[in-house]
């Protein structure tokens, strides 16, 4: 499910002064499931046995799961023309962005194969163990802040002078945990 609203506002406060705003809120939810199985071809059928299986090759059965994402955006601009050829404008953005998202799954890890060795279960090769419940989650909170100087000067024919500078910062927190290991 996806939400967005925005509002804007522009106001003149003289003809070479002009304030702008702005804000926006969105909101972002997913749904999460399915798995992942090697296999010798797609939509390999889980338990087929899998000659090339490695000790890496993980694998999941049934995630179920949601994530959702909040924005807040605010931004506002000054745009000023103090002399005819001469313009200045400065903005200021503020983001806050959260992230949530929660899973849990059976988790499928290789195992090395035992005896008796066939071409379908070979020496040396994996299998895949019996499945283990698990789960992850993983939280976010940002706060983006950023800021805008520009100036033009355009008081000599055929000239067009121009400086910009922008500065960004960000600050906020990850938690992410998992109740297995791969």
């Amino acid at each position: 499910d996806l939400f967005s609203g925005h509002a804007i506002a522009t106001t003149r406060i003289t003809d070479s002064l002009w304030f702008t705003a702005g804000y926006s809120y969105t909101t972002l939810q997913n749904d999460l499931s399915g798995s992942r199985i090697f296999g010798t071809h797609w939509d390999e059928a889980f338990g087929e046995p899998v000659p090339t299986l490695g000790n890496r090759d993980h694998a999941f059965i049934d995630l179920a799961g949601m994530s959702q994402t909040k924005e807040n955006l605010f931004n506002a601009n000054l745009f000023w023309m103090p002399l005819e050829n001469l313009a200045i404008v400065s903005g200021f953005r503020y983001t806050h962005e959260n992230f949530d998202a929660d899973s849990t799954f059976l988790a499928e890890e290789p195992v090395k194969n035992t005896p008796p060795f066939t071409p379908q279960n070979p020496s040396g090769g994996f299998h895949y163990g019996p499945p283990e419940p698990a789960n992850g989650a993983r939280t976010a909170d940002y706060d983006l802040f950023a800021q805008r100087l520009e100036l033009r000067f355009t008081g000599i024919k055929d000239w067009s002078f121009y400086a910009e500078g922008e500065w960004e910062e960000e600050y906020g927190h990850v938690n992410e945990f998992q109740t297995i290991d791969e």
